[in-house]
């Protein structure tokens, strides 16, 4: 159909769409237009395809989210499907904002009422879900600007964000927080004590020590070849991550070797202390065909540079499972404190747990720019960012490596100086 026409071409496609744990949720819906402007329209179309609320009807704010749930609550942007866990939770803060303000009409409700219940509800969630809870707000507001029931501003995305408290990592000593990173000592007491025994337990302990020394993500290093070791160990290629997939006619997830990196672009590392990984690379190759001379004809050959007990792939839950069982192990354990969900009184529950993979990253982010004078772009560089405000939100996540930093400044430039003894 020719660009000038300006009438949408819609066209249904009854497909399936399933969820995190491959659940069906409803039927895709595609959109075909021969011009932008056609897009829009027929984007309209299929928020309101029968025209059931009109601009001169009384609308509440429980009839714009009655829409919103039956018809858009199961897609994302662009019409993609949600996860049937994201489904559930978008349900049930709907569900929140229609008990209160759903009696008004949506052009009485005001900004006042909504941060009062924002408020309300900053009060008894964490701050993590509070922002999914006005990001719900948000959609909902755009659902009914799209459909012309509103042409006001979307109060929703103009609600201050709530403090952000989903970082409250505290260690277990003198209670002072350290946001994401290990500190220093931290890192000395896992490189050495941390368990080592097995093989399993081997190939755990060198994908920490590389991941703290390169800033590689878990998939990354579980995808790593030994062709991708270069110059003596100095260097490491990124090419290709292991990532769990899903079979549509076995029914059952498998592992395989993604060489796409999820559209990022490959890139080369620099290996902080090129030294100590030698060492450690040579003596996994040694443990590795000990292992496989152990093993014999039961032994699953990967190619890979990590691997399991039998040889197989170093899955990021085995990983995860015995990054976290060796922090627990150590003899002053690395347990933070976290802060929970909150109950039905509203207190919220602190949980001890041992970091996460990711705060490797963290580790290597903020102590080669303490360290080792490393600038944003550099450490953006290493980490394989797209966004230079990505790198930024590692490094803020830090207070007490800014405070030591701020205190080195300080520390040369006093504010006033004592006068000179006459």
């Amino acid at each position: 159909m020719a660009p000038e026409c300006h009438r949408p071409v819609i066209k249904s496609m009854t497909g399936h769409v399933y969820g995190k744990r491959k659940r069906y949720l409803g039927d895709v819906v595609r959109v075909y237009a021969c011009s932008s402007r056609c897009y829009s329209v027929a984007e309209a179309f299929l928020h309101d395809p029968q025209n059931q609320i009109t601009e001169n009807e009384s609308t509440t704010f429980k009839d714009i989210i009655d829409y919103w749930v039956e018809h858009r609550a199961m897609y994302t942007k662009k019409y993609r499907p949600t996860s049937s866990r994201e489904y559930r939770n978008r349900i049930q803060q709907a569900t929140w904002w229609s008990e209160r303000i759903g009696e008004y009409d949506i052009h009485e409700v005001t900004m006042d009422q909504l941060e009062r219940s924002f408020i309300e509800l900053s009060s008894i969630r964490a701050a993590k879900t509070a922002a999914k809870y006005k990001w719900t707000l948000g959609l909902i507001y755009a659902s009914a600007i799209k459909r012309g029931l509103y042409n006001g501003r979307n109060l929703g995305r103009e609600l201050e964000e709530p403090l952000d408290d989903k970082t409250q990592l505290v260690p277990l000593r003198d209670g002072e927080e350290v946001g994401n990173t290990l500190r220093p000592e931290d890192m000395q007491r896992v490189f050495d004590e941390f368990p080592r025994k097995t093989f399993l337990q081997w190939n755990v302990y060198l994908a920490v020590m590389l991941s703290a020394h390169t800033g590689l993500r878990a998939a990354e290093l579980t995808g790593l070849e030994p062709r991708h070791l270069l110059n003596n160990n100095q260097e490491i290629r990124v090419e290709q991550e292991l990532l769990q997939s899903w079979d549509a006619d076995t029914k059952a997830s498998y592992w395989e070797i993604d060489p796409s990196l999820k559209g990022r672009q490959s890139r080369t590392v620099v290996v902080w202390d090129s030294q100590l990984i030698s060492q450690l690379l040579a003596e996994h190759m040694k443990r590795k065909s000990q292992q496989r001379m152990r093993l014999g004809v039961e032994w699953q050959e990967t190619g890979l540079l990590l691997c399991d007990h039998r040889g197989g792939f170093l899955t990021r839950d085995k990983l995860l499972d015995g990054w976290q069982r060796g922090c627990k192990g150590l003899s002053e354990p690395i347990m933070w404190e976290r802060v929970g969900h909150s109950d039905k009184n509203g207190d919220r529950k602190r949980t001890m747990r041992a970091p996460e993979l990711k705060a490797l990253r963290h580790t290597f982010a903020s102590l080669s720019m303490k360290g080792s004078g490393l600038d944003t772009m550099e450490v953006r560089n290493q980490l394989g960012h797209q966004h230079l405000a990505t790198t930024e939100i590692y490094l803020k996540n830090d207070p007490v490596l800014a405070r030591r930093d701020v205190a080195e400044k300080l520390e040369g430039s006093p504010l006033v100086r004592p006068a000179a003894n006459s």
